[in-house]
């Protein structure tokens, strides 16, 4: 259960990480997709979308993975690190994106 919880740890980081390592190409694509969907692509929707695809990605992985539901633990844990990344999201798109 250690091993599946540190991979599910890379999953979360890698994702945010690939967001933070091609901002223009994630930024670009989340805002035109965002004004496509006829919803305004302001800062708080762009991180919204970010934070909602890096969840469920990692849900569907544990799923497709280890052929079951995620427990509590990881749920908690997941919860509190895309909270903690998700700052880091938001000061890297500020300085990079809405200067």
């Amino acid at each position: 259960m250690v091993e599946q919880l540190e991979q599910i740890r890379l999953w979360v980081e890698g994702q945010i990480d690939e967001f933070i390592n091609k901002p223009d190409f994630w930024g670009k694509a989340f805002t035109e997709y965002l004004s496509e969907a006829g919803i305004e692509p302001n800062l708080e929707t762009v991180l919204s979308m970010m934070v909602g695809m890096t969840y469920g990605c990692v849900v569907v992985q544990i799923h497709i993975e280890y052929q079951r539901e995620m427990t509590g633990a990881e749920n908690v844990m997941i919860k509190e690190l895309i909270k903690r990344r998700a700052f880091e999201l938001r000061i890297h798109y500020v300085n990079n994106l809405y200067k």
